[in-house]
């Protein structure tokens, strides 16, 4: 689940939560020039969010598993215990 959270949901959200911290800050400091929440970048937010989810999977896919000509042993039960599988 933490694999999942921070492949998949952090990098989706990290740009609306800084831009809501941002927004909240610059609230708090009394600035007059502010639009109203509803009409923040939203599609903009969620555009960039994506890109930086993709790139992180992108570099995940590139930089991790095995090395090319590797079979996978799937784990079996032997003896009473799991052996885990496994690339050899």
């Amino acid at each position: 689940m933490i694999r999942v959270f921070f492949l998949y949901l952090l990098p989706l959200l990290l740009p609306t939560l800084l831009y809501l911290g941002w927004f909240l800050i610059a609230k708090r400091r009394d600035n007059k020039g502010l639009p109203p929440l509803t009409e923040g970048p939203w599609v903009w937010l969620f555009g960039s969010g994506l890109v930086f989810m993709l790139a992180i999977l992108a570099y995940v896919a590139v930089t991790t598993g095995s090395e090319p000509g590797t079979s996978y042993h799937t784990p079996v039960y032997q003896d009473g215990k799991i052996v885990p599988g496994g690339f050899k």
